[in-house]
Formats: structure tokens, C-alpha cells, sequence
């Protein structure tokens, strides 16, 4: 994980990339540019700036934030009397399949490319924007996933906001699913089942899975072999367990489900995920 780098992401194999910019009273017109393989949304803090791309021009201000798709050619504009703090976010797919997200999801959100967030929701939104550019600017140990999982709740917060479904609105179905998503997180290791889940929260099965599907996007099951592909994937990188001690301690019931499991989710082996980041550990 890093600022982002001198060349576009599209060259560049992070999934993520955060860049705080603080322009002075300085005029900066940024070059025409394209992202090949990332998403890009761009938070003004303070100041205005304006954005070109679709033949259009979208003026943004403070607490304003646009979303650009991919292979959108795009740039900005720093006009001098607007002295402009911005934090940008680049992410591509590989990132949103490890949380079981997709562009439909995306699509949700940014129904229009412009949105204005709301002052009671811009200090929740603000302190991600925080936590993401001190971990980027700041790497130490586990920097890399503090940054997935504030990117994750960005994203999550974005979609209560502009949906208006926030989880304290709407708390007879959110109750239920927080305290069946806190559940699995605290009990993924063990040989969870659906009716387990259900029995804890008070509900029926059926009820209960139908509560994922709308509220979480994905069915129970995708849900928790999500949350157990990372968790495996933490000890993968930060332990000296093998695979199969690994696919015990995260709930599955052979090392050829947990491969299969892993595999469908990250879209690489699990020995190959651990190969590869040592390997780009000890280039570094």
C-alpha cells in the first residue's frame, strides 16, 4: 500500500492507492489521464475544485465527492483564489471481490457521479478519510489491512448515506443482521451453520437468509467464507502455520474446501497468495 505514485495505477499492481492533496493558492491544471484498472473517488475537504471528463464540468466544494470509472478520462483544476484539500481513493475489482462487492454496488452509490454528503454524516466520513491517509502516509505493521477494512466502511457508509437505509434507521432488520454479522466474526472458526446464526439472533433460518440477500448483497454463506478468506489470509502473511492448520483455525472442514473456498474469492491459490507477498516482502 502507498501514496499514489508518479505513474498512473493502471501500471501499478496495489489494489489501493490514497493520496491527500493540498494545493496552495497556486493555479494547477493536472494533465488528461485515465485509470486502466481502478476506480477513483475524490473527497474535497476544504476549498473548490473543478472536474472535467464525460464532456462535462463539475464543480466541487467542501464535504462534495465524485466517482470515476474506469478508463474515464479525467482531470482537475486548482483555480488560485481556492486553496483545495482533497483526499483521493483508488481501488480496482481484485479489492472489491475480496468483501463481495461489485460494480452494481458501486452503481448504488454513485448513481450520479456527483453527491454531496451531509453534515451529519461528515465527521464519520472525514475520520476514514483520516485513518486512510495517516496508514498510507504512515505504513507500520497491519497498515495494509486497516486500510482495506476503513476502505470497506467508507464504501458501507457511502451506500447508508445515499440510500437513507442506515442501520439505526431501519433497527427491527439491522439489528438482526449486526448481531448475526458480529456473530460470525466472533465465531467463524467453528462449524457455523445458518440455523446456529438464526437460533442466536431469535429468527428463522429462511428469514434470516433472506435478510442477507437484502441487506448484505450476498447469501450467509458468501458472507462467512468471506470473512474466513480473510482471516486465512492474515495468517497466511503473518504466521508460519501451514494450510491446512490454516483452514482449521478459519472454520473449514478439509484443506480441499478451504483451497477451493480461497481460490474463488482471491482468484489465487492459497500458496501462491503466500508465495507472492513473501516474495514481494523480501524485495522490499
Amino acid at each position: 500500500m502507498s501514496m499514489y505514485p508518479s505513474q498512473y495505477p493502471e501500471k501499478i499492481s496495489d489494489e489501493i492507492f490514497i493520496n491527500f492533496v493540498s494545493e496552495n493558492s497556486t493555479s494547477i491544471e493536472e494533465k488528461r489521464h485515465f485509470h486502466e484498472l481502478h476506480y477513483e473517488i475524490c473527497f474535497i475537504l476544504s476549498g473548490a475544485s473543478e472536474y472535467y471528463f464525460d464532456f462535462s464540468k463539475y464543480i466541487l466544494e467542501s464535504q462534495d465527492c465524485i466517482f470515476l470509472d474506469k478508463k474515464e478520462i479525467h482531470f482537475s483544476l486548482q483555480k488560485e483564489e481556492n486553496a483545495t484539500k482533497r483526499v483521493i481513493v483508488n481501488f480496482n475489482d481484485d479489492f472489491l471481490r475480496q468483501y463481495s462487492l461489485n460494480w452494481h454496488f458501486l452503481k448504488e452509490i454513485f448513481e450520479k457521479p456527483m453527491f454531496h454528503i451531509p453534515s451529519k454524516s461528515w465527521g464519520e466520513i472525514s475520520h476514514l478519510l483520516t485513518e486512510l491517509v495517516y496508514e498510507a502516509d504512515y505504513p507500520s505493521m497491519f497498515s495494509s489491512h486497516l486500510i482495506r477494512g476503513n476502505l470497506y466502511k467508507l464504501l458501507i457508509t457511502m451506500y447508508r448515506i445515499k440510500t437513507k437505509t442506515q442501520f439505526d434507521k431501519v433497527l427491527p432488520t439491522n439489528q438482526i443482521i449486526e448481531a448475526a454479522t458480529k456473530y460470525i466474526c466472533q465465531n467463524f472458526s467453528n462449524r457455523l451453520t445458518l440455523d446456529e446464526v438464526a437460533n442466536f439472533c431469535h429468527v428463522n433460518k429462511y428469514y434470516l437468509s433472506k435478510l442477507f440477500k437484502k441487506v448484505m448483497k450476498v447469501n450467509f454463506i458468501t458472507y462467512l467464507n468471506s470473512i474466513r478468506v480473510q482471516n486465512a489470509s492474515l495468517l497466511l502473511l503473518e504466521s508460519n502455520d501451514s494450510i491446512l492448520e490454516i483452514s482449521q483455525k478459519c472454520g473449514f472442514n478439509s484443506q480441499n474446501h478451504f483451497c477451493d473456498v480461497f481460490r474463488s474469492v482471491k482468484g489465487i491459490s492459497a500458496r501462491d497468495f503466500r508465495n507472492t507477498n513473501d516474495y514481494n516482502s523480501d524485495k522490499r
